[in-house]
């Protein structure tokens, strides 16, 4: 997921924001509605997009009006048409635009910095492949197209000359991009103008994050040093769109992102993916780029966007993730981890390796206990007899003496490689400052210090000392800490559903050192929901290309309704606002003959009295008619109640049943659980997320925007903090003034401001610093809610 600060108001109340800011450059919204109608996002596509044709026109006269009426004001950099009635404008007057008749709003760009092997078996996604007729079929004639820092096109991954021309293909925003392009890469558009970079006219991915992302979504079978990796629509058209630019490809800015999202809907890509984001979010009906991707979804395009890094805290959802129609990505654990360990027999044991020498190939020999008579501690303090190791792998318990003291007595005696294992005082794996030591060495936790000891007592065991790249099996039963989590700025429920993001074995690139996701090996293992989001859009390439003809909204509830449970290690189910319906299964995508809308429901923030109802809406896309039943899981108090409970539905058909949550006096919190709807002749039950919150509306926690936060400052130099006040259900409270203070540091305290009128719950107060250099501790604080923020003067 790539961040970035971004504030959606008007230009008076960003003064403080001009760093993050491309200076004077803004997205001029026009009063006029765009060429994509929103209304329709559920309907007729191919209406829309004729319709399109004949409204294109008329926007490109009024922003023509407009250019003219501009004069010296402004020069246009470019315009969008489809998603957005917008001109980009270069101008040092935003007030004098705003004034202007035909123009709605003025808006600051601001920059934006970035933030499958095992992975497919978690989701299903071979038995997908073998229901549509094998890996060959998997996205075969759709088109995904990666708004992102560009991509390695030289990689195994990207090449595939199997794939059929396309007519009208390739596309290019340069001439120098075309000859770049090839049967799998069929679009290639650059945004540096609009980033304000030194151009280059090319999709190159200097910084690594899109070559990772496009990976993962569609790309071939390739093997790298972690193993055989394929996307999830290997036979899917890629479009590459690089809104990141500049000498890292970290460079980019929100006009850039919302022309490619114009660009990619008038290219006629199927699926867009983006694995970017904005925060704090605005208003929806201020988020100019959820507008976006709700026309997009209007005109038939599937949009996926990751919901951001910043969990495990509520009301953290990035737009345009909050947008109704995206299909919004939070992650989950994969199936294994890399890591440096110990494999015996067929189990696997953790490992850190010291800062010492790492041996290039794994050590195999036999284990040996450093435990004995001359030695009950078995911490390996003292020399040994010469030989006592010989040949093998000494295990060794921490304490009393410097890991230095044990390797060289193990080393000294004849052994191959060492193994460290945790005192029961500190458990845990550790890592080793092994000095001058040069013998290869492993920690372990204690734990698995004993599993060893008890395998040498058993009889002779084999150790193979992997110092990196080894698999180990983990749970997948868990969710990312840093996935971010709903309720969304509508107090809707996102994220959508949940799909791998740790641990993630992809491609990287391999041509320029200083970017973040770059490998010599052109290979990498990551985590973020930004991997999580291209599985999601490759997967939509799957379904939409193994059952074409319906519409956007049906396609998302394909995925989302179809989700398997998130069950949780304590046999719980993971809450809705922070998994949604649950984790990705593409099979159940492809073959589930039932359709939801929506496709999950909020009863929204209201008392302890709520009386509240919602229609759902059941499509029958099965040949045959069926007999639905609809019951309601929740291990709430009080749950929501279904009417009727069975339904039937013909072929092709719909029939509306209605969900209510009522009830008197009841407990302050969250109520939530799980609409289940499964015909007779339907193979997959259907899963649909409800939610009702009652707060107390007192602040319980204070949530510091902390990709923003002064680490440090120039003494006496005014700073600022961002905040927002949650209230225990995850609802932001503006209905308390927070209280800012100094603790230490004779700093002061300034302005507070609250901008809760265009981003919901946002509070931002000014701090000075001390006039001497230390650290200076200021505290907020609002009902049960508390945090202390300290800032380093110099």
């Amino acid at each position: 997921m790539l961040r970035t600060k971004y504030f959606f108001l008007q230009l008076a109340f960003v003064v403080h924001l001009t760093a993050q800011i491309i200076p004077d450059q803004y997205i001029v919204q026009l009063t006029g509605e765009p060429a994509i109608v929103k209304s329709a996002i559920g309907g007729d596509h191919a209406q829309v997009r004729r319709a399109m044709v004949s409204r294109r026109v008329a926007v490109r006269a009024q922003q023509l009006q407009v250019r003219q009426a501009m004069g010296s004001k402004a020069i246009v950099l470019d315009s969008v048409e489809l998603v957005a009635n917008a001109l980009i404008v270069e101008s040092k007057d935003p007030d004098a635009l705003r004034a202007m008749p035909g123009v709605a709003n003025v808006f600051p760009v601001y920059q934006i910095h970035p933030n499958l092997d095992v992975m497919s078996a978690v989701h299903h996604v071979p038995e997908a492949w073998a229901r549509i007729g094998g890996q060959g079929s998997a996205g075969a004639g759709m088109k995904i197209g990666i708004l992102d820092s560009g991509i390695d096109r030289d990689h195994a991954g990207f090449q595939d000359d199997s794939l059929a021309t396309l007519t009208g293909y390739p596309k290019a925003s340069d001439d120098e991009i075309l000859p770049t392009l090839s049967k799998k890469l069929i679009v290639g558009r650059q945004y540096d103008r609009l980033n304000r970079v030194s151009p280059n006219y090319d999709i190159a991915d200097h910084m690594g994050h899109g070559t990772a992302v496009a990976m993962v979504a569609a790309g071939v079978s390739n093997t790298g040093p972690y193993g055989l990796i394929t996307g999830f629509a290997p036979k899917a058209y890629l479009g590459v769109y690089r809104v990141f630019g500049g000498e890292n490809g970290d460079r980019g800015g929100g006009s850039a992102i919302i022309k490619a999202i114009d660009d990619a809907v008038s290219d006629g890509m199927d699926v867009i993916n983006m694995s970017l984001g904005f925060n704090p979010v605005s208003r929806i009906d201020l988020d100019v780029f959820a507008d976006a991707v709700d026309r997009a979804s209007a005109a038939g395009v599937i949009v996926v966007v990751a919901t951001g890094n910043e969990g495990p805290d509520a009301f953290t959802v990035s737009s345009p993730a909050v947008a109704s129609s995206a299909i919004s990505a939070g992650a989950s654990y994969n199936g294994r981890f890399f890591s440096a360990g110990v494999k015996v027999d067929e189990q696997t044991f953790v490992g850190l390796p010291g800062n010492g020498p790492v041996p290039p190939q794994a050590v195999s020999a036999e284990l040996k206990d450093a435990a004995s008579d001359n030695d009950p501690t078995g911490m390996l303090c003292n020399a040994v007899a010469s030989g006592t190791f010989q040949g093998k792998v000494a295990l060794i318990l921490r304490g009393i003496c410097p890991f230095e003291t044990k390797l060289n007595n193990a080393q000294s005696a004849g052994a191959v490689s060492g193994i460290i294992y945790a005192a029961p005082t500190l458990p845990n794996v550790f890592r080793m400052d092994v000095g001058t030591a040069q013998l290869p060495a492993l920690a372990i936790s204690n734990v698995d210090g004993f599993k060893l000891k008890d395998r040498i007592k058993a009889g002779s065991a084999t150790a193979t000392l992997q110092f990196s790249a080894l698999a180990v099996v983990q749970d997948t039963k868990k969710l990312a800490d840093f996935s971010s989590r709903g309720p969304s700025v509508d107090m809707g429920i996102k994220p959508d559903l949940v799909a791998v993001g740790t641990d993630v074995s992809t491609a990287a690139q391999s041509k320029f050192p200083a970017g973040s996701v770059y490998a010599k090996s052109g290979y990498t293992v990551i985590d973020g929901t930004s991997f999580s989001s291209p599985a999601m859009a490759g997967a939509m390439a799957v379904v939409k290309g193994a059952r074409p003809g319906l519409t956007v909204a049906q396609y998302r509830s394909l995925l989302v309704n179809s989700t398997s449970p998130m069950i949780l290690t304590d046999g719980t189910f993971a809450p809705v606002m922070v998994a949604g319906a649950g984790i990705l299964n593409l099979d159940s995508a492809v073959a589930t003959n039932t359709v939801l809308s929506p496709v999950s429901v909020t009863f929204g923030v209201g008392d302890r009295n709520p009386d509240r109802s919602r229609e759902i809406q059941i499509t029958n896309l099965g040949k045959d008619a069926d007999t639905f039943s609809i019951a309601v899981a929740s291990t709430d108090a009080m749950s929501a109640v279904v009417d009727p409970a069975t339904v039937q539905i013909p072929a092709g058909e719909s029939r509306k049943v209605n969900l209510s949550f009522r009830g008197k006096n009841i407990a302050n919190g969250e109520y939530q659980g799980f609409v289940t709807v499964k015909g007779i002749n339907s193979p997959v039950e259907s899963r649909m997320a409800y939610w009702y919150a009652a707060p107390t509306y007192v602040p319980t926690k204070v949530k510091l925007l902390t990709q923003f936060l002064p680490i440090s400052g120039r003494v006496n130099s005014s700073q600022t903090l961002d905040f927002v006040l949650l209230d225990a259900t995850g609802v932001p409270i503006t209905t308390e003034t927070p209280k800012i203070t100094v603790v230490s540091g004779d700093g002061r305290v300034g302005d507070l401001k609250s901008y809760d009128p265009f981003n919901p719950g946002l509070w931002e107060v000014s701090v000075i610093l001390g006039p001497a250099a230390g650290p200076n501790v200021f505290h907020i604080e609002s009902g049960d809610a508390k945090r202390d923020v300290t800032i380093s003067g110099q």
